[in-house]
């Protein structure tokens, strides 16, 4: 039987070689990220400080030439932040990247408590649903996981780039997966 084939995968399976390249070079990137985290990570938040650096320049361009841009103002503002944080992340390397860290970091820990308070006190309950043990035992694990990501932030940080090297590992296999199967459906 004939399988029907949607004009968007017709399309994908043309360029199905792109997404296998991008599921190779996003295993590359989870294996530096486990094995080599530091240097990764300040790799990473060049490349990111250099988007910062050219979007910005472009936007105060942008705001500047279009005079009937109502929001011009705040596309020059944005724009000429993200000229000074790209360009002082580029300047100072190993600064840059420990603040984007430490800023990731703690936010995921005090969102971990958040959270967690919420899940204990039934905040997240809709009307007339009744206590849940099992969401209140999620609520302590978020706690005391934010707790302990405050209390060891260096053990925190490692852990965090190795979970998003394993998340790149697994997020590059499922590309390979997806691109051989586009080519076979699509016969390319």
């Amino acid at each position: 039987m004939a399988t029907i084939v949607s004009p968007d995968i017709q399309q994908a399976g043309k360029n199905w070689w792109l997404l296998l390249v991008w599921g190779i070079a996003t295993i590359v990137l989870g294996i530096y990220l486990i094995f080599q985290p530091g240097m990764t990570a300040v790799l990473l938040v060049q490349v990111m400080a250099a988007f910062w650096l050219v979007g910005g320049a472009f936007d105060v361009v942008n705001g500047v030439v279009n005079k009937e841009d109502q929001q011009r103002l705040w596309r020059i503002i944005g724009g000429l932040a993200g000229i000074i944080a790209g360009g002082i992340i580029l300047i100072n390397p190993l600064l840059g990247t420990f603040i984007t860290l430490a800023f990731q970091y703690y936010l995921l820990a005090i969102g971990a408590i958040f959270i967690g308070v919420i899940n204990i006190a039934g905040w997240n309950r809709t009307p007339g649903s009744h206590w849940s043990l099992g969401s209140t035992l999620l609520g302590i694990l978020q706690v005391l996981i934010g707790l302990f990501l405050i209390a060891h932030p260096i053990i925190g940080i490692l852990a965090l780039l190795t979970t998003f090297g394993v998340l790149a590992i697994l997020a590059g296999a499922g590309a390979i997966f997806m691109s051989f199967r586009v080519k076979m459906l699509t016969g390319n």
